[in-house]
């Protein structure tokens, strides 16, 4: 019999301790097996660490760590998933909560596709004390395939709730500091792979208001995507009609350096519109395409890409 491969689970930690105990025990009692936890704490100063000690001493399956330095979101995860000696990765948050069955149910998908690379399932918003917020999931769709183009500039795919071959995340580093590692994999996996979704909750992500995103401030649409999608488009194993497609894109945001509106980007949008808003289900996709597109091709656009 083929044997069952090791799933790392990697962890990262900053001042998480309020919420952190919870998480990691619907980490440890996870129904599948072999499992190893990678955990890295990046100098935290409210007693998470020790925290952490005391579940390290009790589950001999966690590896545990603390930097000498504060390293920051992006470059914590690259160093903490280069310690994994699984076949397959899982990333975690230090606050969710995850269904005691995710890894079981997302790592069947690999052998339903031996082209997979990523796996990815659905994830519902929280804040402790009140109901998950599934409304908002029915308006979206579940992304898979391998179209790059669908992910240029909008972030459909999030680390917490992704596992990916760690041969695939060997080709993804060093993580570019422009870009979010989890958006930054969604795109090297389309070049390199296909990307499955299972169209279930199972992740539990709770906001406050620590959250990286939430406290990080925010600039024009366009400046973003002029300094993000350039990296995408350095990926060696980009097909060539996606790569013209992310130029052409490029080129046209980069009117708005110089304008407060650009009619050709709106054109390019509206044309492609199927492509760029795939992520979304309307109830009348037309206006809203219109609506969307006026929004991006504006220079006074503010939202995260």
């Amino acid at each position: 019999m083929t044997p069952i491969p090791l799933v790392s689970v990697v962890l990262c930690t900053y001042n998480g301790k309020k919420h952190l105990q919870e998480q990691l025990h619907s980490l440890l009692k996870q129904e599948y097996s072999p499992l190893e936890f990678i955990i890295v704490d990046d100098v935290s100063t409210d007693g998470t660490f020790d925290l952490l000690q005391t579940f390290a001493q009790q589950d001999s399956r966690i590896r545990l760590s603390r930097n000498v330095t504060n390293l920051g979101y992006n470059q914590n995860f690259q160093q903490a998933i280069a310690k994994a000696s699984g076949q397959f990765v899982a990333i975690a948050d230090q606050d969710d909560i995850w269904e005691l069955s995710k890894i079981r149910i997302m790592m069947q998908q690999f052998d339903k596709d031996e082209h997979a690379v990523m796996v990815h399932c659905r994830s519902t918003t929280f804040r402790t004390g009140a109901d998950p917020d599934r409304k908002s999931i029915r308006k979206l769709r579940c992304f898979e395939g391998n179209d790059p183009r669908k992910l240029f500039l909008y972030n459909q795919i999030s680390g917490h709730n992704m596992i990916v071959k760690k041969s695939l995340i060997e080709k993804a580093f060093p993580f570019p500091s422009q870009v979010y590692y989890d958006w930054w994999l969604a795109v090297v996996a389309c070049c390199y792979g296909n990307i499955r979704c299972i169209d279930r909750v199972l992740v539990y992500h709770r906001l406050h208001e620590h959250n990286v995103t939430v406290v990080e401030v925010q600039k024009p649409f366009y400046s973003q995507v002029l300094s993000i999608l350039p990296v995408f488009l350095e990926i060696p194993a980009m097909k060539e009609e996606h790569k013209s497609f992310g130029e052409v894109l490029l080129h046209r945001f980069s009117e708005l350096e110089k304008k407060k509106f650009s009619f050709s980007l709106f054109t390019f949008i509206w044309r492609h519109a199927r492509i760029i808003f795939s992520f979304r289900r309307y109830a009348f996709p037309y206006p809203s395409y219109f609506k969307r597109a006026m929004r991006l091709a504006s220079a006074g656009y503010v939202s995260k890409p």
